[in-house]
């Protein structure tokens, strides 16, 4: 998804990848790797470099909605709520 998504930024800007590496401060050879899902965990500054040049949040380039962080809001607040009671419950004796 990453990959698509910087192609489709950039295409939008009507950018070359060579004009995205030149903007992002990045090598031609990151620019392909990445967009061809060749490069699978960038760094975070390359992410920035992207994003920055891109005119476009972190989030957007890696395709991360509103809709994909309140599900992972709730998720994390389950979590902890279920660690919470956990700890409240008292544990009862095995029976043997």
């Amino acid at each position: 998804m990453l990959g698509k998504n910087i192609k489709a930024f950039r295409t939008k800007k009507g950018w070359s990848q060579q004009k995205l590496a030149e903007a992002a401060s990045l090598s031609y050879a990151t620019i392909t790797k990445l967009e061809q899902g060749r490069a699978k965990e960038p760094t975070i500054h390359s992410m920035i470099k992207l994003a920055d040049a891109l005119g476009v949040s972190i989030d957007a380039l890696v395709g991360r909605t509103r809709r994909s962080r309140a599900r992972l809001t709730r998720t994390i607040r389950r979590s902890a709520r279920d660690r919470r009671q956990s700890r409240l419950s008292p544990s009862l004796p095995s029976v043997r």
